[in-house]
């Protein structure tokens, strides 16, 4: 099982769509982690530890379409953390502790 991603490391798979990191003991990520992944559509980060969600952290990800956080341990997510994905239409965030994920406009902004 993979602990931990080092800085870039997908930085030479520019045509990757595809992630799965699932069923792993992931739980903090570098905001670099995840550059060069411009192509990405699809990132399963589900089944980790992972316990926070940095507004950086997808800041790359401008194509992804489908992201599963779902059975983690995630408490908090930044606000405009989801901002830069602009075509995402799917997020599964279930079976978390997140307390708050609605702004202060009733949206889900970013």
């Amino acid at each position: 099982k993979i602990d931990e991603i080092e800085d870039k490391s997908f930085s030479n798979l520019g045509l990757l769509k595809y992630l799965d990191l699932s069923i792993n003991n992931l739980s903090n990520f570098s905001l670099s982690c995840f550059i060069g992944l411009y192509r990405l559509e699809l990132l399963n980060l589900s089944h980790n530890s992972i316990e926070l969600i940095n507004r950086n952290l997808f800041k790359e990800l401008h194509l992804l379409i489908s992201l599963d956080l779902s059975f983690n341990k995630i408490k908090k997510v930044e606000d405009n953390s989801f901002i830069s994905l602009f075509c995402l239409k799917s997020l599964h965030v279930n079976s978390n502790q997140i307390r708050h994920l609605i702004s202060n406009n009733n949206t889900l902004n970013g």
